[in-house]
């Protein structure tokens, strides 16, 4: 109890000369943290007898909260030396960048930069084009084509400043306006994604994880760690989407499935010709008909989640919430219908059964 009693009062250390030094080096806060951290250890030592009078001097005290706040404010993160044998090591920060580039990041970093903002047109840009050309790069991706569907004024010219290909669907529709990129897109595998901003091109790789096993790979905005704040999923779209994904789920006996609108989608060549020369439907349900048309072929499909953005500018579909339902209706008819035209029992793609695995650990 002796000890107890010899613990100073927070106000009667912060006013020590040499903690008032330290106020010019460290936030109040933090230094007021630090101090109550300190006190609380003195005091479980003089409870538990473990320590003498001479830890409780001011000298004391002011060199073990000086240790304090320097452990507080230390950098976690330090340099290792890998001699583990495996170059590219998770738990080691995967593999070091080589110095040019970790220059042009800290010279970039140390003050503001272009993350955001087209420095040509002097108007807002968007992050993802500075990873786009590399992306295209790392997914082995020929080309990127731009289906123009009646864009507003001035679109067809941006898209021509850019290396992409520009094709001109005059049919007012999304469903016509896919239709057309799929008789046009020449790759061996085909990625759907709408230039709304609201999806990551990063995600490409999520779909192609799966490209060797699936013919085609769904994506799902119905993931609530995925939903960006400020996105077009209030609680009316994610469960109406994850509901009519439902109704197509039960009716065709499928995989899981939770958003029957996400147009953010990876084909296969053959597939991707199946759905263009069967499609009928031009507007903006066609999206749930793709799925449809995917289910009934007997190919195989599988739904993974990926990210969903604030989208740019205001849907003529989704920005409506009247509008929205509309749509959710003639969904749920299409559905219905198919199924009606599709009565027995439904192909099936057989399971993997003494497939051969190439090298590379993929089947062939």
């Amino acid at each position: 109890m002796t000890l107890l009693k010899k613990i100073p009062k927070v106000d009667k250390i912060l006013a020590w000369p040499e903690v008032m030094a330290l106020h010019g080096q460290h936030p109040r806060p933090v230094l007021i943290k630090a101090v109550r951290a300190v006190l609380a250890a003195l005091r479980d030592e003089a409870l538990t007898g473990s320590a003498d009078a001479r830890a409780f001097t001011e000298q004391a005290v002011v060199a073990r909260l000086i240790r304090e706040l320097g452990a507080a404010s230390a950098f976690s993160l330090k340099r290792v030396v890998n001699g583990t044998g495996v170059v590219i090591h998770t738990n080691l920060g995967r593999s070091p960048l080589p110095e040019s580039v970790s220059l042009m990041l800290c010279a970039v970093a140390f003050g503001y930069s272009n993350l955001e903002f087209d420095l040509e047109r002097g108007v807002r840009g968007s992050r993802y084009a500075h990873v786009e050309r590399i992306l295209c790069e790392l997914t082995g991706a020929e080309a990127a084509l731009v289906v123009n569907n009646n864009a507003q004024e001035g679109t067809a010219e941006e898209v021509a400043k850019t290396d992409a290909r520009q094709v001109f669907e005059p049919k007012q529709g999304y469903g016509h306006a896919i239709r057309r990129g799929l008789r046009e897109a020449t790759g061996d595998l085909v990625a759907l994604v709408e230039p709304d901003g609201t999806f990551l091109p990063a995600d490409l790789l999520k779909l192609l994880a799966y490209s060797d096993e699936c013919d085609m790979v769904l994506g799902t905005r119905t993931t609530r760690e995925l939903i960006w704040a400020g996105s077009n999923m209030d609680f009316f779209l994610k469960w109406g989407n994850w509901a009519v994904a439902k109704l197509v789920e039960i009716l065709f006996n499928t995989s899981h499935l939770s958003d029957v609108g996400c147009t953010y989608r990876l084909l296969d060549r053959p597939l991707a010709e199946y759905i263009a020369k069967n499609m009928r439907i031009g507007s903006s349900h066609a999206g749930p008909e793709i799925m449809l048309l995917t289910i009934t072929s007997g190919a195989r499909f599988v739904e993974i989640p990926v990210n969903y953005l604030p989208r740019v500018g205001r849907s003529s579909v989704t920005g409506s919430r009247l509008v929205a339902f509309g749509l959710g209706l003639r969904m749920i008819g299409l559905i219905l219908r198919f199924r009606l035209r599709h009565p027995g029992p439904l192909p099936r793609p057989g399971a993997f059964d003494g497939i051969e695995i190439a090298p590379d650990g993929h089947p062939r």
